[in-house]
C-alpha cells in the first residue's frame, strides 16, 4: 500500500516538476530522475541495489539545486542505499517526493 502511494505521489510529482515556472535546474532533473528509477523501483523493474546505482546521479544533480529539502533528502537517500537501509531509504524517498511536490507547486 505505501509503494502504491508513492507511485501516485511520484506521478504527480513530475507532472507538476514540468510546470513552465518550477524548480531549479538541480531539482527538476533530480525530481524527474527519481520519479522515473522510483516507479521502476516500487513496481519491481529494478532491485534495490539498481536503485543504489540510479541514486548516485540523482544526488549528483540534487546536490547543486538551491530548493529546500532536495539536496539534503538526496544525499540521505544515497547514505541509505549505500548502507542497504531498505526502511530508511523509503522515508527519506517519501521526504525527497515532499520536496519535489513543494518546489514544483
Amino acid at each position: 500500500m505505501k509503494r502504491l502511494a508513492m507511485i501516485s505521489v511520484l506521478a504527480l510529482t513530475f507532472t507538476a516538476c514540468g510546470a513552465d515556472e518550477g524548480p531549479d535546474s538541480g531539482a527538476f532533473l533530480a525530481c524527474r530522475q527519481f520519479n522515473d528509477s522510483g516507479r521502476d523501483y516500487v513496481a519491481g523493474v529494478i532491485t534495490f541495489t539498481e536503485m543504489r546505482g540510479k541514486m548516485k546521479g540523482i544526488e549528483s544533480n540534487a546536490s547543486i539545486s538551491e530548493e529546500i529539502g532536495i539536496a539534503s533528502n538526496a544525499r540521505q537517500m544515497l547514505i541509505a542505499a549505500t548502507a542497504g537501509d531498505r526502511p530508511e531509504f523509503e522515508a527519506a524517498g517519501l521526504r525527497f517526493i515532499d520536496a519535489c511536490a513543494a518546489v514544483a507547486g
